[in-house]
C-alpha cells in the first residue's frame, strides 16, 4: 500500500523507467517525445518530481501503455486481471462488437467493464492519433 506522495511518485517513476527500458529507449528519447529535458525524465523516474495528469498521459502515449499501467492494481473493487487467451477460451463469451457496445451503454451494470491489455492497446492506438 502506498501511503505517501513520495512513495506514490517513486512507484510511478519505477514503472516509467521499467517500461522505457522494455522498449529499449533512452531518457533523451522519452524527453523529446514529451517535450521536456532528459533531466526531468530522471527526476520522474527517481520519484523526486511527480507528474501532472496531462504529463502522465503524454508519457503513457509515448510508451504505448494505458495510464492505468502506472497505478497500483487492483484500483477498482473486485478487479480481476484476465488475459486475452483466457477470454478466447471462454466459449460462452460473446465477442461481437454490437454486444460490447450494448454492454458499455448499459448503466445497470454493477461492476465496471475492464478491458484486456490488448483491447487497451488498440484503444490507445486510436487515441494517440489525436495527440501525436
Amino acid at each position: 500500500m502506498i501511503n505517501t506522495q513520495t512513495e506514490f511518485n517513486k512507484s510511478i517513476g519505477t514503472k516509467i523507467k521499467k517500461r522505457r527500458l522494455e522498449l529499449k529507449k533512452t531518457q533523451t528519447w522519452l524527453a523529446k517525445k514529451i517535450n521536456v529535458t532528459f533531466q526531468q525524465i530522471q527526476k520522474y523516474e527517481k520519484g523526486s518530481n511527480g507528474t501532472s495528469a496531462y504529463r502522465l498521459l503524454q508519457i503513457s502515449l509515448a510508451l504505448r501503455v494505458s495510464m492505468t499501467y502506472f497505478f497500483p492494481t487492483p484500483m477498482l473493487p473486485n478487479f480481476t486481471t484476465v488475459t486475452h487467451e483466457e477470454i478466447l477460451q471462454d466459449k460462452n463469451l460473446n465477442l461481437s462488437p454490437k454486444h460490447w457496445i450494448e454492454k458499455k451503454n448499459d448503466r445497470s451494470l454493477e461492476e465496471p467493464l475492464v478491458l484486456t491489455k490488448e483491447m487497451e492497446i488498440k484503444w490507445l492506438k486510436l487515441e494517440s492519433i489525436k495527440y501525436f
